[in-house]
């Protein structure tokens, strides 16, 4: 597994801060970070492919092939988010999980495969007329969830909660209820 040796970082779990660089297991919780790690290099990649795209000039890369990277870029970074999510999912339970929650989970998951897999085929039928494709993904809200520690998981940062309200129309200060359905945009 390739490992970004610069990373510092904080648990997201139990927020335990300045992790010493490398940190697969968090000393507070116990939590396994790789799956964060991945993530964080993965962001870091997909960076850096942005800043190579800037230089290239608009006649190698048509808009087309852009398009098409940012949603492959998209798409893994999905994927490893869900599968972190699947991670921490498993640690908080108290290790069981019943049958029908992990069937519920497994067709969440598939549903949200099924549905990148269409905005994909969408995205590359689409003529290049400068449109952004929205991408967002459908979070079911568990036991010790908030809106700033959604925002944490998915755009690390915790003040844009107020994203996660705007485009769910929720009331400020009203609680999210365990089994609420969140829309998170994730091409912000």
């Amino acid at each position: 597994m390739l490992i970004n040796k610069e990373c510092k970082m904080n648990c997201p779990v139990c927020k335990c801060n300045g992790l010493v660089e490398n940190t697969i297991i968090c000393p507070q919780c116990e939590s396994d970070l790789s799956g964060y790690i991945l993530l964080e290099n993965i962001k870091n990649q997909q960076g850096k492919l942005e800043e190579g795209q800037k230089v290239l000039s608009s006649e190698v890369l048509n808009e087309k092939a852009k398009k098409r990277n940012l949603t492959i870029l998209s798409s893994a970074l999905l994927i490893v988010c869900l599968g972190f999510m699947i991670r921490l999912y498993t640690i908080q339970s108290d290790k069981v999980i019943a049958d029908n929650k992990a069937k519920n989970l497994s067709d969440s998951l598939i549903a949200v495969i099924e549905e990148k897999d269409t905005q994909i085929e969408n995205l590359e039928n689409e003529n290049t007329n400068g449109k952004k494709e929205n991408i967002s993904v459908k979070y079911v809200v568990k036991r010790g969830d908030n809106l700033m520690k959604i925002a944490r998981f998915f755009y690390n940062d915790k003040t844009r909660y107020k994203d996660i309200i705007e485009t769910n129309n929720l009331i400020r200060k009203a609680p999210i209820l365990i089994g609420d359905t969140l829309t998170i945009n994730l091409n912000d």
